[in-house]
């Protein structure tokens, strides 16, 4: 069978049901950092995280590779399939308009809630999305280190389309790259090995038919049981990703056990290679022996490996979700599609609250919480937040529509 995109079988249709998880997920990353923040920035540093900040941990990790996954599917629903010169510049401009405004606003907000003056190169670094390759990731915003891999997958696309790459062998190349960071501390690898996520979403847009999963309203779990499979699968390749960052000097604070990322690793080649196939392959059996090993191989190459409670969080969690969602059936997308005003600036809010909730740890005091003073973290969380969300509202839905419109009619897209 010939597989449509998904561009050809809905044309300009609008995915309701992606902005409203997408909102979600930008919800559950605003919590996660505000109950994260003040004990990694805040008046709580050196305290032990809460076990529901842990759970938020796992849930923002899982709404970052959704982000990837909804991306890459994003693209290939708004992508023409025949790549021309013409089509080319304007997805070009179309992507620069869809992400350069907002991002250049949270930048400066970032600078002016900093309590650093960043240096010109840093300034021009994350200007260009080189933020955590050729300069170092704003901590004033740790949120902007996804929008540099952002970038990097919109070029990297461009040669894909191109020149008509099977999608199924990128993927593979991609994920091999992801194993190979444990070895090499070479950036570009973690670039591909990213990849791997927001091309499993291009993937599935391209082949609905051939999956037989599009309907009308995507009201059935036919549609959101492999997108979730996708997002929770790979789970296992930003574990590949997180331990490499050990060679690369980036420590961070929850490392899971080795037996986890042998699972996780295992189940994102097998499950896709799955949905590829519609069977299963000698390449599953050979993939979980040489994965395991390299899983197993790491506290060799990594020497303050250690184990944490949260994993179990962690891998439950995505197990959960996983379960339910071949039960909630139509459920989650009429859930979602009440979502879809928030979905309409997520994007602004991921960038702009983090920020905000930094300096909000700031003005507090470890005697302010224990007083319990009416302006205590808490509280001053809680109005950070809606200020985030205001803001990032206007951002989007006023300002970004205003330039977008001019920005489109000046290049005549």
């Amino acid at each position: 069978m010939t597989n449509r995109s998904i561009y050809h079988q809905l044309g300009s249709k609008r995915l309701e049901q992606l902005d409203g998880l997408r909102g979600l997920c930008s919800l559950f990353v605003v919590i996660n950092h505000a109950l994260a923040i003040p004990f990694t920035y805040g008046p709580l540093i050196g305290y032990k995280y809460p076990d529901l900040v842990t759970v938020f941990q796992a849930i923002g990790a899982a709404s970052v590779i959704i982000f990837f996954v909804l991306s890459g599917f994003v693209i290939g629903y708004t992508t023409p399939p025949k790549y021309t010169t013409e089509e080319a510049k304007k997805y070009v401009l179309r992507r620069l308009i869809r992400l350069y405004p907002i991002y250049l606003f949270a930048i400066i907000l970032t600078y002016l809630l900093s309590n650093q003056i960043p240096n010109l190169k840093d300034i021009l670094g994350n200007l260009i999305f080189m933020q955590g390759w050729l300069v170092p990731i704003e901590h004033g915003n740790d949120s902007l280190w996804t929008l540099h891999y952002e970038f990097m997958f919109y070029l990297l696309f461009l040669l894909i389309w191109k020149f008509n790459l099977k999608i199924e062998n990128v993927i593979l190349v991609c994920f091999y790259c992801a194993i190979l960071t444990i070895f090499f501390a070479f950036h570009p690898l973690a670039i591909l090995g990213y990849f791997t996520i927001w091309l499993a979403g291009y993937w599935l847009s391209q082949n609905l038919d051939y999956l037989a999963l599009v309907n009308q309203d995507y009201l059935s779990y036919k549609f959101w049981s492999p997108l979730i499979l996708i997002v929770i699968s790979f789970m296992g390749v930003q574990e590949l990703l997180i331990h490499s960052m050990s060679l690369l000097a980036i420590p961070h604070p929850f490392p899971r056990p080795v037996f986890t990322d042998v699972i996780f690793s295992a189940l994102a080649i097998s499950i896709v290679a799955s949905l590829i196939t519609k069977k299963k392959i000698p390449f599953y059996l050979i993939s979980f022996v040489l994965i395991s090993l390299i899983r197993l191989g790491i506290p060799i190459y990594a020497k303050s490996y250690h184990i944490y409670i949260d994993s179990f969080t962690y891998s439950l969690w995505g197990l959960v979700i996983l379960s339910l969602s071949f039960f909630l059936r139509n459920i989650p997308v009429l859930f979602f599609k009440k979502l879809t005003f928030i979905g309409s600036f997520s994007y602004a809010l991921y960038l702009v609250h983090y920020p905000i909730l930094r300096l909000v740890n700031h003005l507090a005091t470890i005697e302010d919480i224990k007083s319990k003073l009416p302006f205590s973290l808490l509280t001053l969380t809680i109005i950070a937040i809606f200020i985030s969300i205001f803001l990032a509202w206007f951002l989007e839905c006023r300002l970004q529509l205003t330039i977008s419109k001019n920005l489109k009619s000046y290049f005549e897209i």
